[in-house]
């Protein structure tokens, strides 16, 4: 018995390991904040996300999207994604964390704006000729020192070329 369960292991790893398709992703992203709170209205940059698959449907992975934000300068949330690929769609659950630390001043008080850990979630078009197109939804934590917790969220979306398809 005990070497049955290392041999179901492999068997198991043999089987998933013939579907899978590591896939990296490059693209352009913009992102448009809905609340304000700290953030500009909108912001632009890029995106690296790196997934593999496993089994016929279930992907899992990890990304970087770096933003131009005209007050904060340049930010760089990471997160991890995994989900479902079903055809050309590939829907998203994107945990993750938004390093950020700024400090600044108003009305004469000094204040320091602090990123965290966030969610968000999406989907992912396969487009013609390894084009994808992306569109998320996250919600982010940010806290005032001294002050308030508070939230903002953000629409955000992607246009890029898959490599490994």
């Amino acid at each position: 018995m005990k070497r049955l369960v290392p041999v179901f292991f492999l068997i198991a790893a043999a089987v998933t390991a013939q579907a899978q398709k590591p896939e990296v992703r490059v693209g352009a992203v913009l992102s448009i904040n809905q609340t304000n709170n700290g953030f500009p209205s909108s912001s632009y940059g890029g995106e690296v996300v790196a997934t593999q698959g496993f089994g016929q449907f279930f992907r899992a992975g990890i990304g970087v999207q770096g933003f131009n934000m005209k007050e904060l300068g340049f930010v760089a949330p990471f997160f991890g994604t995994i989900g479902g690929q079903a055809g050309r769609f590939f829907i998203h659950a994107d945990p993750g964390y938004m390093p950020l630390s700024r400090t600044f001043t108003k009305n004469g008080a000094s204040f320091q704006q602090q990123g965290g850990f966030y969610f968000g979630g999406g989907v992912k078009v396969d487009l013609p000729f390894n084009i994808y197109a992306n569109a998320q939804y996250s919600d982010f934590p940010i806290t005032f020192v001294p002050g308030d917790k508070t939230r903002t969220s953000a629409w955000v979306f992607s246009l890029g070329y898959a490599f490994g398809k």
